[in-house]
């Protein structure tokens, strides 16, 4: 082998390289911000289960900027679920206030 050829193969080595560098620090960056999202959407979560009942800042209910934003990464089953607790949490709220009016 020559000196040219070796600096040739040497040239395409380093390319790839730099290459894949490339490619890992673009990968890397893509997967924390999807793991960012992520962790929003828990912390979104965990805001609803706390206040399930009324509008919040936006005028949206919890479950609805919950799913508004995040509806792609929570599974169909889990919305149901929201839905399910928002109502029984209003049930719950409007009972309280039924059982208070005989105190």
């Amino acid at each position: 082998m020559t000196n040219e050829e070796r600096w040739q193969i040497e040239g395409r080595t380093r390319e790839a390289l730099r290459q894949a560098k490339k490619n890992v620090a673009s990968l890397k960056i893509e997967i924390e911000e999807y793991a960012e999202k992520l962790k929003e959407g828990a912390e979104s979560l965990r805001h609803f289960v706390a206040n399930p009942v009324g509008p919040g800042p936006t005028g949206m209910t919890s479950r609805q900027y919950t799913l508004h934003f995040f509806k792609t990464m929570i599974a169909a089953e889990i919305q149901q679920k929201l839905a399910e607790y928002e109502h029984e949490s209003e049930r719950v709220q409007d009972l309280e206030k039924k059982v208070g009016a005989f105190e």
